[in-house]
């Protein structure tokens, strides 16, 4: 029965070491090299599941319906990819009234932090007879080609995207914006960009 104790003891010990050694393995690699250890991998978050379908009509909000209701602070990083109808290869200055818009970019807060929503604001141009308003957008998918190309983490699930009808978005010329929501606070960039609905 001793001899049968020391046995197991040994057999316990052994099997350890083997459950550390492949341990060590899966986190360093083999041959001792360093490669993206589990806890690398759990910090980066998974991309935000996609709130609106393509092909669904597209609500132009104003301001309560889209539960603005503080001012927003200039600022943030954030590009406008790509606004356009018909399949057409790069952006449009001029949209159409009743054709499928489609929206892609990227957007960043000043600072780390999560972003709860996203939306494109049309700010009408001065003397336009248009209204403010804001389209809800796809929010925090991934762009592994932003993150390389700006060298940093924060911007791994910094794209947006939307693609549809826009409904009752009224003629005019607009300035758009960003807004992006962290939910104590509203953050405002500027895309850059005008654009006309007729």
């Amino acid at each position: 029965m001793k001899d049968n104790r020391f046995l197991f003891g040994f057999v316990a010990t052994l099997v350890g070491c083997f459950s550390l050694a492949g341990l060590y393995v899966a986190i360093k690699g083999p041959g001792g090299t360093a490669v993206e250890s589990v806890v690398g991998a759990a910090q980066q978050a998974p991309a935000q599941p996609r709130s609106f379908k393509d092909g669904d009509d597209v609500a132009f909000l104003d301001g309560t319906a889209s539960a603005i209701t503080t001012a927003s602070v200039a600022g943030g990083e954030c590009a406008l990819d790509y606004l356009g109808q018909d399949g057409a290869a790069s952006s449009a200055k001029v949209l159409k009234k009743g054709a499928p818009t489609k929206i892609s970019g990227w957007a960043a807060l000043p600072a780390e932090g999560p972003v709860k929503r996203m939306l494109l604001e049309w700010k009408p141009v001065t003397g336009s007879p248009a209204f403010d308003g804001f389209v809800a957008l796809n929010f925090a998918q991934r762009r592994d080609d932003v993150a390389a190309a700006k060298g940093g983490e924060r911007y791994r699930n910094s794209g947006y995207d939307r693609y549809g009808l826009i409904k009752d978005i009224p003629v005019g010329t607009y300035r758009l914006y960003l807004v992006l929501d962290k939910g104590d606070e509203l953050f405002q960039c500027d895309l850059g960009r005008e654009v006309a609905v007729e």
